[in-house]
């Protein structure tokens, strides 16, 4: 199901204002809601989470969402939530007259234990003290609502036991009250946990010795035995010069394998998640937002991250200017440490709920199917299977000499040698977006590397490194190349440094 950019405010994930949405109208119905029998349910077949809402909200509209969450496999009150029809708190109110149960603001700051990830995905905050008692706060999120619905209908005492609040004041408490720890592991927890891992890490002074033997060595060589040392040097780079012509000939001459399409029932979709880094790129904002509203997803299931820097007051602006649907949520990356893309990722993925991850450009196009395709790429493939690349071109509005050679460089290597090197098995340098992940593993490799300038090729050869494997899959996202030599060269020198960067993490 496609949605558009005109749904409800966004959420911006480090405030403690719940998001404006509309509450005078009801969302459009698909197309066939008379011929559909579930929603002509009675009040009492109403999901449990959905019955606290029957004097509130249309009953027509809550039996077309409890047959969308049928459909869709999740919690009925997800679908209230994200139309829109009724305000985060003003339901959070509606919930806790229903259950007997307090209302825990979080308007609070304290530091806790478990991580940011464990608590979002649990929705359970422990031991909030009230009254000289510990009590468990719960955000109606995740299902939660359900089981909470069902538990005190069974034993009312509980209600006494736990306070409630809505996933949007959860996210805002975790984003200001770990705001330090947050952004400290933005920027430097890669290189604390794992220095050998990240680019940050100094040990060039560590390898000068073997550079300076080698040089030394060869002068001698060649001074010593000049046509026989120049003989080996020939050798040897005839040799790589050999190897790396018959990869790029064995991928031109293996046929191209066609994926395969899968028709997966909405119910089976994952929650997916969006990463979208931007920096003073307003203009281009409305387009962005058009490209992700045509993907042909459930917007249930979407969970998308516009991430922002802090000075970036105009993109800022131009999101704000926008309509946009509750699945889109804007984070503002911390200020320590480089200002790369790197951080911006990281600073986002601690709130990604999605089992599964894409990153895209400010410029982006993807095929409206993409997320379908890689996830189909994701059940046939093995259990180490952790990402997926999709297709990268170009399509500048006004084309030049630049783009029409970056257009032809991109169709050899998207086209032809990823494909190819993904058969063989070897590490698949991965393209800067487009690049589909199971969020499990990312998190579990260590995430992107702030200090890498490259760091999407770095992160395709370390997931090598861990035992995991690449693929592609045959759907394309379009974006514009540099069309001026004043943008294309430090785009291509920052490539250079980043991949040097990745060679020399990759000898320890």
């Amino acid at each position: 199901m496609a949605f558009g950019p005109s749904g409800n405010s966004s959420s911006n994930i480090g405030t403690g204002d719940a998001r404006e949405v509309r509450e005078s109208s009801l969302p459009t119905v698909q197309s066939g809601f008379a011929e559909q029998t579930a929603l002509f349910r009675t009040a009492t077949d109403l999901p449990a989470e959905l019955r606290a809402l029957r004097d509130h909200v249309d009953p027509v509209f809550l039996r077309w969402a409890a047959s969308r969450a049928e459909m869709l496999g999740i919690p009925a009150d997800a679908i209230v939530r994200r139309s829109g029809v009724l305000h985060a708190d003003a339901m959070l109110e509606i919930y806790a007259a229903h259950l007997g149960t307090a209302i825990d603001p979080l308007d609070d700051h304290f530091e806790t234990t478990r991580s940011t990830e464990k608590i979002l995905s649990s929705g359970v905050l422990l031991e909030r003290a009230q009254d000289g008692r510990n009590l468990a706060t719960i955000a109606l999120s995740g299902g939660n609502t359900k089981v909470l619905c069902e538990r005190i209908g069974q034993n009312p005492a509980l209600a006494g036991r736990i306070r409630i609040t809505s996933s949007e004041r959860l996210r805002a408490f975790l984003q200001r009250s770990n705001a330090a720890n947050l952004a400290e592991d933005a920027a430097f927890g890669l290189i604390e946990r794992q220095p050998s891992l990240s680019a940050g890490a100094s040990r060039y002074t560590q390898y000068w010795l073997a550079p300076l033997c080698i040089a030394g060595t060869a002068v001698l060589a060649i001074y010593a035995a000049p046509k026989l040392s120049l003989l080996a040097i020939e050798a040897v780079l005839a040799t790589i010069f050999i190897a790396w012509a018959a990869l790029r000939i064995y991928a031109c001459l293996t046929p191209a394998s066609a994926d395969a399409r899968h028709e997966i029932p909405e119910r089976e979709l994952p929650i997916y998640t969006i990463l979208v880094p931007l920096y003073r790129e307003a203009g281009i904002v409305p387009d962005l937002v058009n490209a992700l509203s045509a993907l042909n997803y459930p917007r249930e299931k979407l969970d998308i991250k516009l991430i922002l820097e802090p000075d970036d007051i105009e993109t800022a602006r131009a999101i704000g200017a926008i309509n946009l649907d509750p699945c889109f949520e804007v984070v503002v990356a911390p200020e320590p440490g480089p200002r790369t893309k790197p951080k911006a990722l990281r600073a986002a993925l601690p709130f990604a709920r999605g089992e599964f991850l894409v990153i895209y450009d400010a410029e982006d196009r993807p095929h409206a199917s993409q997320l379908r395709d890689a996830y189909a790429r994701f059940l046939e493939g093995q259990e180490n299977l952790a990402c997926v690349q999709a297709r990268l071109a170009i399509d500048n509005t006004y084309p030049s000499f630049l783009t029409a050679h970056f257009r032809a460089e991109y169709s050899g290597l998207f086209d032809v040698l990823l494909p190819a090197i993904a058969r063989l098995r070897l590490p698949v340098p991965l393209g800067g977006t487009s690049n589909h992940f199971r969020t499990e593993v990312l998190r579990a490799v260590g995430g992107w590397d702030p200090h890498n300038v490259t760091e999407d090729a770095d992160l395709g050869i370390r997931l090598a490194r861990f035992g995991y494997t690449t693929n592609v899959v045959d759907s394309t996202t379009w974006e514009e190349a540099p069309s001026r030599l004043g943008a294309w060269l430090p785009q291509r020198t920052r490539w250079m440094k980043g991949w040097l960067h990745t060679f020399e993490i990759t000898k320890i």
